[in-house]
């Protein structure tokens, strides 16, 4: 079936294809009963007005596009509210779009966002290599991609360096002196961000020439579904019963599934069995003396804001690389 056009709805109205346009962009008074005519023939017919072509005479959307891989993270919430409230300052709309931290759903978002409904785009990207979407965006489109840096990236970026952060805290396990056995739980994705911060864990323990029999190291999905099913909190559970005396944890949802269970059994996480990990509360740490790793959600959403205000002020100029670091906190 063939989709209607303004002309088809002009034809069933009884009007001019230019009134309908008015009526659909508010750019002229419409009587009323003209007006409803119009609305009724849009209904009737199911049109959905093409976006891109109304586009061509302003310009712009006054919309910018986010992308991120879970809605359920307070991480990303925290760079979602910061983002819309730089460019809000500015005029401009967040579009939202969730791919769940799946490919297939994020190259849709892309192509819907790049069809002429956002004037740029911001992306915490579950996709590897930027090659995989190049030819998806309009090459006037901005994107800006954060926290997550694909390869062969050409565009501003802005990333996150956990790397320094899991390694020193894996010295401060190392170097207690109360610890027998330490524990590891990683995502099991290919993420950059996944395998620096895993890298980190290891460099720290060859540096300190620590016996791999003395490590226990789990992987887990760490999306929101898999946190519904608990798959976090049964690998802290099973970390536990082979005797660890300290978990490192590498992101914020699967920490909070260690805190819960460290909760439900009355086990502290400082003094019986010492917890860090990748951790953003929303308000405060529920633990005292509990040391975490905090990213700096807030600063990256308020610079992602200005980076893609000001691409779209002055598209033609060099990209932008920035780095941010993440940092130990103790509550």
């Amino acid at each position: 079936m063939s989709h209607s056009t303004i002309e088809d709805v002009a034809r069933l109205a009884g009007v001019s294809a230019a009134t309908v346009s008015h009526v659909i962009n508010g750019t002229r008074f419409v009587s009323p009963q003209t007006k409803k005519a119009v609305l009724d023939a849009i209904d009737a017919l199911s049109y959905i007005p093409n976006r891109s072509a109304r586009n061509l005479k302003t310009g712009k959307n006054n919309t910018i596009g986010f992308i991120t891989p879970t809605l359920t993270n307070s991480y990303f919430f925290n760079i979602i509210e910061q983002v819309e409230s730089m460019i809000r300052k500015a005029g401009y709309s967040l579009l939202i779009s969730n791919s769940m931290e799946n490919v297939e759903k994020e190259i849709q978002s892309l192509r819907y966002m790049s069809s002429g409904f956002v004037d740029g785009i911001i992306s915490i990207s579950a996709i590897q290599n930027f090659n995989d979407i190049a030819n998806i965006i309009p090459k006037k489109l901005p994107i800006i991609l954060i926290d997550r840096v694909l390869d062969n990236y050409m565009c501003d970026t802005i990333e996150v360096s956990t790397y320094d952060s899991f390694y020193e805290a894996t010295l401060s396990l190392l170097d207690s002196g109360r610890h027998t056995k330490i524990g590891y739980l990683g995502s099991n994705d290919n993420l950059k961000t996944t395998m620096e911060r895993f890298s980190g864990f290891q460099d720290a323990l060859t540096l300190k020439c620590w016996d791999s029999n003395k490590v226990c190291i789990r992987t887990a999905d760490s999306t929101a579904d898999a946190q519904e099913i608990g798959t976090a909190y049964s690998n802290i559970e099973e970390m536990i019963a082979h005797g660890v005396t300290a978990i490192l944890v590498s992101t914020n949802l699967m920490t909070q599934e260690a805190l819960r269970y460290f909760s439900n059994h009355n086990i502290s996480p400082q003094k019986d069995i010492e917890l860090i990990g990748l951790f953003n509360p929303p308000y405060i740490c529920p633990f005292s003396e509990m040391k975490w790793i905090n990213m700096p959600g807030k600063t990256l959403g308020t610079m992602a804001g200005k980076m893609i205000l000001e691409r779209l002020d002055n598209p033609d100029k060099p990209y932008e690389h920035q780095i941010l670091k993440s940092k130990i906190i103790t509550n």
